[in-house]
């Protein structure tokens, strides 16, 4: 655990199950690791416990990780936009995913690296993320119409009666496209 202040953590994540506290203050955790096979994904996650999200909140630094796990990209791209990386709402909490060859590739799927307990994916700013912004939108109470785009969009749309239109490969049925992830809460 971190303590008060602006507090640096570097871990060298090679799979295992970490599970760490921040504390208070804007503070940076710095992921680094190796590229290893991540075919079945890693045995452990990284599950933040406090992370503060917002412009002023806590960072997670990905490059170095990036840089030497992913497959295909080109270090200047948004990962998010590639398909590397997608954020995904479960329940109460937001996952970071990771896809090793993206969009493009067919040989690895995504795999769950953190965890950030307690938070709105909605929430989470480039600030947030190493500099790189997830697709996201968020509705109003009323009623909202959302069309997504090709790369991993976080849509919240708010009360409200919406719609929703996601997009995928035209040739890609929506059952068989694994990057395709909707998660539904409130009224039906």
């Amino acid at each position: 655990m971190a303590g008060a202040g602006a507090d640096r953590v570097n871990i060298d994540y090679r799979g295992t199950a970490y599970t760490i506290s921040l504390g208070a203050g804007s503070d940076a955790l710095t992921i680094n690791g190796s590229s290893f096979n991540f075919s079945t994904g890693p045995a452990g996650g990284i599950q933040l416990t406090d992370f503060e999200a917002g412009d002023a909140g806590d960072k997670l630094l990905l490059n170095s990780y990036l840089v030497n796990t992913l497959q295909g990209w080109d270090q200047n791209s948004n990962p998010f936009a590639t398909g590397h990386l997608k954020l995904v709402q479960d329940g109460s909490s937001t996952l970071l995913q990771v896809d090793r060859d993206g969009a493009a590739g067919t040989a690895s799927s995504f795999f769950t690296l953190a965890t950030f307990q307690n938070t709105n994916a909605a929430t989470l700013s480039a600030q947030n993320l190493g500099g790189y912004t997830a697709p996201t939108a968020t509705g109003t109470a009323g009623a909202d119409v959302f069309t997504g785009s090709a790369a991993q969009d976080v849509i919240n749309g708010g009360a409200g009666d919406d719609v929703f239109f996601c997009s995928r490969a035209a040739t890609t049925p929506l059952s068989a496209d694994p990057a395709m992830t909707v998660s539904i809460s409130g009224r039906r």
